[in-house]
């Protein structure tokens, strides 16, 4: 919670990726983590990523651009117009004409997509964002995220302005190359802490039971 502290100060935080195997706690941590924060002094926005969807470009961040166009609304927050129409083509949810949506083929909406400019569209929204309060994003199983999610959330980081925005991810050990390239950008930075957990040795566990 230090850490997070630090955030909340304006004073340097880092992000957090806690590594382990499958079932050794990674997710038990984070959930710890988030019961002792005061959430009210950051925008905390909380996510998962699945194997079956890896193949979809910025679905992990669904969830997030959902809350965000909350906050958006209800702190009189205006963005560029071409913003709005290009999220759209992904999230739909953003879009507050759901109607053309909705008569749109699948093949004319994919034909619009630039997904390049997708991330930098989220990263200026995220800063805009930060100037009102700093952001956590948490982030479960980010092994199963897909290489834009990673390359944006990576961007962000690197390139922010300020150090007012950080992530807390889990992270199995399956050495998966994008998150392996975003781990090793970021400690070359000093902009990340990794938490490596390990199961028990015998001599621990037998510890445990007397």
């Amino acid at each position: 919670t230090q850490n997070y502290e630090s955030l909340t100060n304006g004073e340097a935080a880092k992000s957090i990726v806690i590594k382990g195997e499958a079932g050794v706690g990674k997710s038990r941590l984070k959930d710890e983590f988030l019961s002792k924060i005061d959430k009210s002094l950051c925008h905390v926005f909380e996510t998962s990523c699945y194997a079956a969807e890896k193949q979809y470009f910025f679905k992990p961040l669904a969830p997030i651009i959902s809350e965000i166009k909350k906050i958006m609304k209800k702190s009189d927050i205006e963005l560029p117009k071409n913003y709005e129409k290009t999220l759209s083509t992904i999230f739909p949810e953003f879009s507050d004409n759901k109607t053309n949506l909705q008569n749109r083929s699948l093949e004319e909406i994919m034909g619009e997509i630039k997904f390049d400019m997708m991330g930098d569209i989220i990263s200026d929204i995220l800063e805009r964002l930060s100037q009102i309060k700093n952001i956590l994003i948490v982030i479960d199983d980010i092994q199963y995220a897909d290489s834009m999610t990673i390359s944006t959330l990576s961007s962000i980081i690197l390139h922010q302005k300020r150090n007012d925005i950080i992530f807390l991810a889990t992270y199995r050990n399956e050495e998966e190359k994008n998150v392996e390239n975003m781990i090793s950008s970021l400690n070359l930075s000093d902009k990340l802490i990794t938490i490596n957990l390990s199961r028990f040795s015998e001599k621990e566990t037998k510890s445990l039971v007397k």
